[in-house]
């Protein structure tokens, strides 16, 4: 995604900032793990993530932020994968 805006391709600006890099990466890796009761920081149930497998950045979500956020991802990816990669076939 980020070669998307190095190379020039108009509004790949906004998909980078659309998508959770940091999200993303700590999904893919299994660098998380729920907690379903609330805390000081996220006081719904939630998720905890590491953006690497340090922990030294631990982040959260709610899991109806989660939701949201995986959706929209999903359907810019999808957009990304089947729609623009045609423009250029």
């Amino acid at each position: 995604m980020n070669n998307l805006e190095a190379i020039g391709i108009t509004g790949a600006d906004f998909v980078n900032k659309v998508i959770d890099y940091d999200l993303r990466n700590g999904l893919s890796h299994c660098l998380f793990w729920f907690d379903g009761k609330g805390d000081n920081d996220c006081p719904e149930p939630h998720l905890h993530y590491s953006e690497n497998i340090e922990f030294t950045s631990i982040h959260c979500i709610t899991v109806k932020d989660l939701y949201v956020k995986m959706r929209n991802q999903s359907m810019y990816t999808n957009c990304l994968l089947n729609v623009i990669g045609d423009w250029f076939w």
